[in-house]
């Protein structure tokens, strides 16, 4: 039973980000009618923008605002210099440029930090709260948790409170 806790509330912080995915290419589709394939390797993107500034300053938080602000300008950048410019009457074109753009992005990856798995070490302790001698969540869990909660409920207002 203490492992089924265990991984029911560790599985809730992976299902989080899951969410967060998720509800991106739901905003992306209701904003500009394209489904974009290349939204994930955009997010690799950033996070390996991410990872090298952390590596290189040893901060996370350095390598989180680095990643966000990756991220941003990356997305301006694909929504403003590719999917405006494609046909709005027809889906087609949009599929063939995200999937080009997938693939331009993953090669540059490559070339950039070669193909080897590059672990990033969380800014929180990774060992689970014991609460009544039950492993619950870890503090790396819960912030998890706390910020896609925070990004959902930032949206939930955004959407409700604006046009």
């Amino acid at each position: 039973m203490d492992r089924l806790v265990f991984l029911l509330s560790a599985g809730l912080a992976r299902g989080a980000v899951l969410a967060q995915f998720a509800l991106s290419l739901v905003i992306v589709w209701r904003a500009a009618r394209v489904v974009n394939f290349a939204q994930a390797a955009m997010a690799v993107t950033a996070v390996y923008a991410a990872f090298a500034v952390t590596a290189a300053t040893g901060s996370y938080w350095a390598g989180l605002a680095t990643g966000l602000a990756a991220g941003a300008v990356l997305g301006a950048a694909v929504e403003r210099g590719l999917m405006r410019r494609l046909p709005a009457h027809a889906p087609l074109p949009g599929i063939i440029v995200a999937i080009g753009l997938v693939m331009v992005l993953q090669s540059g990856l490559a070339i950039a930090f070669g193909p080897e798995h590059r672990p990033m070490h969380p800014p929180f302790s990774e060992r689970p709260f014991i609460i009544g001698g039950v492993p619950v969540l870890s503090p790396y869990d819960l912030f998890i948790l706390l910020a896609a909660g925070a990004v959902m409920g930032a949206l939930a207002l955004l959407f409700s409170r604006t046009s």
